[in-house]
């Protein structure tokens, strides 16, 4: 044998082991650290879901529940960007107002039956049928099923993707069995309450006040879920359902429970344990009420120096750092710092000033009385945010407000309050958020047009200007006119004050570290599902053998080496490139 010869053959069974070892499957490479099949996720949760009726009853405690079961077009990714559901992709065209969806040829319900765009072509009719005030604006002109798999949407003005994306992501967003609802009273049907979906998870059994128990879903779609079952147990206490976690009785809060921000440090110092923290594009918030009947009963509302009077009263930061532990951000306007390219940070400001409130309240005639006090209002909120009610009812109280708190629960003052037809009643003014990833949102909540129940301004405020920019906002498609567009508009909210903003919607869980990947259920839980979360101590993925396709098929794939003949060759080509370079090496010393 030749140096030459010797030199190539080192070479060359070097190389090759390069190759075959970068070619080792994914799931032979990391055999410690990648998915796992297997166990039981128990999740601790706020409250039962009201049925698995999305067009009724799809909103806040229920959705989280729901999603689990069902698919809808489109989503969004944990940076906001609008993805593919149950579209695999779509087109838009005449001027952004035909959206034509193509979707996935794949998918089943749970009892088998194929999901084709006629079910989609169903569910929107029905929702046109049931919740006609959906399309209160006259901007939706139709849907249909222009073959099995591909849906077309048209609207009589131009929309953004981004509200295609809101407009499947409330009542549309879940995509009900045709087969099963077409023909029935929908809202006594059996599935109501024994879902048959599309998702990654079947529910196999309901107890109220107690638990959801849900199965993985085998044929789905996108593929198994890792965990083989889900379970949801209704524990709405935070500090119940923090001991259970502690005592291993459950493996996770999702954060509509929530961790109090003080007990952060704590689950922090478990080995066994962690929190996660997100941000939602959302605000926390006093909404103040502009219908007749609560200006009536309290007169103080139409002074905008009284509003104002009463934000500068509010401590936020200190109500950040000392109750809410730093998590979050003070907020200024109506669309949130997350929304980082339309925030504007240059809008009229009201930074915590006791004597500034004071003198905007003696300016507009509202002076201490005897007692000390200027007025008593009362003031709704969610049960869930008493403890920071108590905080600015103090703070009221050192300006001369005396407040009355009215605690409710959050499911309950979502439907009395935010989606009742008289909003927020007669009361002046109520705690509460709304917000959503795109600016687009901030119409739904805000809007002049928007009060309940067809949208979610709850206090009824109306500026013309206001709502006209919003509105054009929604079909302006350049990017800087869109931005000033917005500017603008929350310069008008900042200057009239229809709300309190003020911290970021933030949102604390915890979990067992048994269970990981709970970063897949970015951008929030109540957008996403449990299916891509495992167990540590699960069952790795058996490696799969594929074969060659039948040779009618347009594409065909290598047949995959199995790991152990994959070990083989590497361990035969490591002996070649050893006997080379013994060869070699033995060669040199002789010369």
């Amino acid at each position: 044998m030749t140096k030459g010869t010797k030199s190539r053959l080192t070479c060359y069974g070097i190389a090759y082991v390069f190759v075959l070892l970068s070619s080792l499957p994914s799931s032979v490479a990391a055999q410690t650290e990648g998915p796992r099949y297997g166990g039981t996720l128990r999740v601790a949760y706020v409250g039962d879901p009201k049925s698995w009726f999305t067009f009724t009853d799809f909103w806040s405690i229920s959705y989280v529940i729901q999603i689990q079961s069902f698919n809808r077009l489109i989503t969004q990714d944990k940076d906001w960007n609008v993805i593919g559901d149950l579209a695999r992709s779509w087109d838009i065209s005449d001027g952004n107002r035909v959206f034509t969806f193509h979707l996935y040829d794949n998918v089943t319900f749970h009892d088998g039956t194929r999901f084709t765009a006629h079910n989609v072509e169903f569910l929107y009719n029905m929702l046109f049928e049931m919740r006609p005030e959906v399309n209160g604006t006259g901007e939706w002109r139709d849907v249909k099923a222009l073959d099995d798999y591909t849906v077309r949407l048209r609207f009589h003005k131009p929309r953004h993707i981004e509200t295609i994306e809101t407009a499947t992501s409330a009542w549309s967003c879940l995509e009900l069995p045709m087969h099963i609802y077409k023909g029935t009273d929908y809202r006594k049907n059996p599935a109501n309450w024994k879902p048959i979906g599309t998702g990654p998870f079947k529910v196999v059994e309901y107890k109220e006040g107690s638990y959801i128990r849900m199965e993985a879903f085998d044929k789905y779609f996108k593929g198994r879920p890792y965990l083989d079952k889900l379970e949801f147990l209704i524990i709405s206490d935070q500090t119940t359902a923090l001991m259970a976690l502690e005592k291993g009785e459950i493996d996770c809060i999702d954060n509509k429970v929530g961790v109090s921000p003080s007990e952060v440090a704590g689950v922090q110092a478990n080995p066994k344990l962690g929190v996660g923290v997100e941000r939602w594009p959302g605000m926390f918030r006093v909404t103040f009420n502009f219908r007749e009947e609560a200006r009536q009963k309290n007169p103080w509302l139409s002074d905008v120096r009284v509003r104002r009077a009463l934000w500068h009263a509010i401590d936020r930061q200190t109500i950040i750092d000392k109750v809410l532990f730093g998590i979050t951000g003070v907020e200024d306007t109506v669309m949130s710092k997350e929304n980082k390219y339309y925030h504007n940070d240059k809008t009229m400001k009201y930074p915590f000033d006791k004597t500034k409130a004071e003198s905007l309240m003696d300016e507009a005639g509202y002076r201490r009385g005897p007692d000390g006090v200027r007025f008593r209002p009362q003031m709704v909120l969610y049960k869930s945010v008493m403890s920071i009610g108590e905080v600015i009812r103090q703070m009221w109280k050192d300006v001369g407000v005396e407040l009355e708190l009215v605690p409710t629960e959050d499911t309950a003052f979502f439907s009395m309050y935010e989606a009742g037809r008289e909003g927020l009643k007669d009361f002046p003014f109520g705690i509460n958020k709304f917000g959503g990833p795109f600016p687009s949102g901030i119409e739904y909540w805000s809007s002049g047009k928007r009060p309940p129940p067809v949208g979610g301004n709850c206090g009824f405020w109306n500026n013309t200007e206001y709502t006209q920019l919003i509105e054009n906002g929604l079909v302006e498609f350049d990017p800087n006119k869109r931005k000033q567009i917005y500017y603008r508009a929350q310069e008008i909210a900042a200057e009239e004050v229809p709300y309190i903003f003020l911290w970021t919607d933030s949102r604390l869980s915890a979990s067992s570290k048994e269970f990981t990947n709970f970063e897949s259920l970015r951008p929030a839980t109540t957008r996403s599902r449990y299916d891509r979360i495992w167990w540590t101590k699960g069952t790795l993925p058996t490696p799969v053998t594929t074969t060659t396709r039948p040779p009618t098929t347009t594409t065909t794939q290598a047949a995959a080496e199995t790991p152990t003949t994959t070990y083989a060759l590497a361990g035969l080509a490591l002996v070649v490139v050893i006997i080379g370079g013994y060869m070699l090496a033995r060669k040199r010393r002789r010369m």
